[in-house]
């Protein structure tokens, strides 16, 4: 079914207004197109781009192309009218629009200096604020991921492992969040992900990730049901990979192995020292009801590891104080410390007048495949295919074309 076109022009300073009707698909942007999070919690974003920035409004089919000699700031705010988009350039000129969503299309295209993908839909969340979700085809992603979670110069097998790694999570994370607005955030909260502008990665380097992504193309890892694997990995496992649920308790296992070649990372080892007072107020800052806040006779008086999995990393901390105690998992001790600090749950736990000194090894949650391992183990002269089935030991290889067609045949 054709959708008909109408078109009125409108000159207001240097803003060209195309009133245009979309067609009946909406906004569809193909099965592998990634929605990624680059920013929450805005109030106002500024853009750039050497050539034209066009804006389209989601309810209107309006759509406003701005000049490139022109910088645009975008904020918005939540009226009784509904939400209000107020889009001011440095040339003076004002445009206020009322509409749910904006969507943001231009070449090398900047939020203030930070490269943001060429396509982006600014969605309101609050009264004031906004999010902004860059959207981006999947390999093009993969590149922006590799030499944001893996040091380019590493050893090209061990790239191509990551890359395979990176897929798979992402395109069964698309699945889970398929109907979210957004499927990933861009930093390690999911994987860290960056779009480089063009001359911010040396032509070689551009060509040599591109290649790797490439030579890797289609390639995941499944499951033993058919699916494509969430392949998590991490920087450091310390010398032992750990199970998934024992890291999120999301019912995950997909096997550990013992791995030598963490202790040339430089994060093989770690020290932290706290005093009682340290770890008071890092605990009401995290669960601020744990030790009775506000009660002035609140004082720690021991911490100790309790419970520790297999791979030796810790599955209880408890925590005493006055006549009470309570006991939390390894991940919950390290979020309350700061996962910068203590960088893993492989740690031990000694006392010391008026605090505690905490040691522990590796760097991560420790599941799926070892990027200081896998280095070594590349070096070691394994192939990528050879390294994930080390760090995914139930997983099988395969191309995702070949799950695709079986899903079909069932």
């Amino acid at each position: 079914m054709k959708t008909k076109n109408y078109k009125m022009l409108f000159i207001w300073g240097t803003l060209l207004i195309l009133f245009v009707g979309f067609s009946s698909m909406g906004w569809g942007w193909g099965n592998d197109e990634i929605r990624v999070r680059i920013y929450r919690g805005k109030k106002r974003v500024t853009l750039h781009s050497p050539t034209k920035i066009v804006i389209s409004i989601s309810n209107s089919g309006r759509k406003i192309s701005i000049s490139s000699e022109v910088r645009s700031s975008i904020s918005y705010d939540n009226t009784d009218r509904g939400p209000l988009w107020q889009i001011q350039t440095n040339d003076g000129s004002l445009l206020r629009i009322l509409g749910e969503t904006l969507l943001i299309s231009g070449e090398s295209l900047r939020i203030g200096r930070k490269f943001v993908p060429s396509q982006l839909q600014l969605f309101p969340t609050s009264r004031g604020q906004f999010e902004v979700i860059g959207l981006v085809g999947l390999e093009d992603y993969l590149v922006g991921v590799l030499p944001s979670e893996m040091p380019g110069s590493w050893p090209i097998e061990a790239l191509k492992a990551q890359v395979v790694a990176t897929r798979s999570y992402t395109l069964a994370t698309l699945k889970t969040q398929s109907e979210s607005r957004y499927h990933l955030e861009d930093t390690i909260e999911d994987q860290v992900f960056r779009i480089y502008g063009p001359n911010e990665l040396a032509p070689h380097f551009a060509k040599k990730m591109r290649n790797i992504v490439q030579s890797t193309k289609g390639l995941v890892l499944s499951d033993s049901g058919g699916d494509i694997l969430r392949a998590y990995y991490h920087a450091d496992c310390g010398g032992v990979t750990e199970e998934p649920d024992h890291v999120w308790s999301n019912g995950e296992f997909f096997g550990t192995t013992q791995d030598r070649g963490c202790p040339t990372s430089p994060h093989a080892q770690w020290k932290v020292e706290l005093s009682k007072n340290e770890l008071r107020k890092k605990i009401q800052s995290v669960f601020p009801d744990l030790l009775q806040v506000g009660s002035k006779a609140t004082e720690i008086h021991d911490v100790s590891v309790r419970k520790r999995f297999l791979s030796g990393r810790v599955d209880q901390v408890e925590i005493s104080w006055n006549d009470q105690s309570v006991r939390l998992s390894g991940q919950d001790f390290r979020q309350i410390v700061g996962f910068q600090k203590m960088k893993s749950a492989n740690f031990k736990i000694e006392p010391r007048q008026n605090g505690f000194s905490i040691a522990g090894l590796g760097h991560g949650h420790g599941v799926g495949l070892c990027q200081w391992g896998s280095r070594y183990w590349a070096r070691k002269g394994l192939s990528y295919e050879k390294i994930l089935e080390h760090y995914y030991p139930q997983a099988r290889l395969v191309q995702r074309s070949l799950l695709q067609r079986v899903a079909k045949a069932h």
